[in-house]
């Protein structure tokens, strides 16, 4: 299958990312019906929930469609044409089931349903588990609606620039100019759709080694590398390894880069309230330094969307004056050999 209908394995990666479905049937009079609910799955089963009597009922046991989407990006006909307005769009990806819709009434299943739906709506936990057997939920249980959907049929659909790939240039470098919240970790998705070559990515996002790819939206992985980086760095050898994580978290603007392998090789970082920006962390792992790695992540850092329009941006540094002179940071004297030197960068409003 092509990209744009994934596999069936994508297809149900979307629906467990997708916060409301829509599910749709005919009720009894013939008449085609349509509710917004939460659903989760467990195995190849989609469990909702509600009271045991309303709208939903006129469900069970007939066939029905689930259906749900998850926007990635707003497309601004601007950012493809300069004066017609039909290239507006969204892109984004969907996904729709069908099966037949029946009440679940085996103890263990229901529990099991409804607990998928809880983790679903707070995966941050902090809550008693449900458990068929457990006092606190078995009032609640046995009062409920719980229904499953065993799915015959499922497909998803990827909706972000593959059809069009004339149109990924310039919806990437229009993402990276707007900087909105969902701009940056859209900029990766439609990268790992569309694998576009360097040279359709915005120029502060291209890299100076084949091989290496600059990143603006962090995942899993590259927290866990990134930390692995920045934890023995001289700047942090006095933290514990809590608060190091919760710098690079809180971090409000970022840059990576990954080799060949996918591997983060290095990370920078810095906060911004967008009138003054403060560079806090940027490393490139030993292996890959000398070779223009920390300068192009600099470039990309000041251009960053949450650094650009800052008027004075600051950092410390204890050895790398004359690196940060290079972009234009500038400090006082040093007092003594291997202080630490405030530097800033000061830009004209």
């Amino acid at each position: 299958m092509s990209k744009r209908t994934p596999d069936e394995r994508t297809a149900w990666d979307i629906l467990d990312a997708c916060p409301v479905l829509h599910l749709a049937w005919i009720d009894p009079d013939g008449r085609p019906d349509l509710r917004p609910l939460h659903a989760a799955r467990v195995g190849r089963a989609v469990y909702l929930h509600g009271a045991p009597v309303g709208e939903k009922t006129g469900a069970l046991d007939q066939p029905v469609t689930l259906a749900g989407h998850e926007v990635v990006a707003r497309i601004p006909s601007h950012f493809i044409d300069a004066e017609r307005a039909c290239p507006a769009t969204t892109w984004y990806r969907s996904v729709h089931l069908r099966g037949t819709l029946r009440v679940e009434t085996d103890p263990a299943r229901r529990a099991a349903g409804l607990d998928a739906l809880m983790r679903a709506l707070q995966p941050e936990g902090g809550y008693r588990p449900l458990r068929a057997d457990d006092p606190l939920y078995a009032g609640q249980l046995a009062k409920m609606l719980v229904a499953r959907v065993d799915v015959q049929h499922i497909q998803g659909k990827v909706t972000l620039g593959q059809h069009r790939p004339s149109r990924v240039a310039p919806v990437l470098a229009g993402l990276w100019r707007r900087g909105d919240p969902d701009d940056l970790p859209a900029i990766e998705r439609i990268r790992a759709a569309c694998d576009p070559p360097d040279a359709a990515l915005p120029a502060a996002l291209r890299a100076p080694l084949d091989g290496v790819s600059l990143r603006v939206h962090p995942s899993p992985t590259d927290r866990a590398a990134a930390l692995a980086l920045l934890t023995p760095a001289y700047w942090n050898t006095h933290l514990p390894p809590e608060p190091v994580a919760r710098g690079f978290d809180g971090a409000r603007a970022w840059i990576g880069a990954r080799d060949a392998t996918g591997h983060l090789i290095a990370t920078a970082g810095a906060m911004s309230d967008g009138r003054r920006g403060w560079i806090s962390d940027v490393i490139v792992d030993p292996a890959w330094r000398g070779r223009g790695l920390g300068a192009a992540l600099m470039r990309a850092l000041l251009d960053h969307p949450r650094l650009r329009g800052c008027l004075s941006i600051g950092l410390r540094t204890r050895d790398g004056q004359p690196f940060y002179r290079r972009f234009g940071f500038t400090a006082d004297p040093l007092p003594r050999p291997f202080s630490v030197a405030e530097m800033w960068l000061n830009r004209r409003p």
